[in-house]
């Protein structure tokens, strides 16, 4: 499969991931998967590559605990958050 060439390299994903950072906190940020491939970066095509994820997140200087709140540390928390909320019951009649 070829990429247009409009695809961006994996260093423009990690300037929004850090611009998010800056505006929002590092608790609101998270990374989403692309398993069947064409991911929409010229550096980073499939999973087989996400370490080289990690390893541009440590370049930048996000600490492990950072790194494992975007990679899915926030994600859980929300889903956690999400079913606690989802206790109270609901009644149709």
């Amino acid at each position: 499969m070829q990429l247009p060439y409009s695809h961006r390299h994996r260093c423009h994903r990690f300037d929004h991931i850090d611009h998010i950072v800056k505006l929002t906190g590092i608790d609101y940020v998270g990374m989403g998967a692309d398993f069947d491939g064409g991911g929409a970066l010229a550096d980073c095509f499939d999973v087989s590559q996400y370490k080289n994820m990690t390893i541009e997140l440590v370049r930048r200087g996000y600490s492990k605990k950072d790194i494992e709140k975007i990679w899915s540390g926030n994600f859980f928390r929300v889903m956690k958050a999400v079913e606690k909320g989802k206790t109270r019951e609901v009644s149709l009649r």
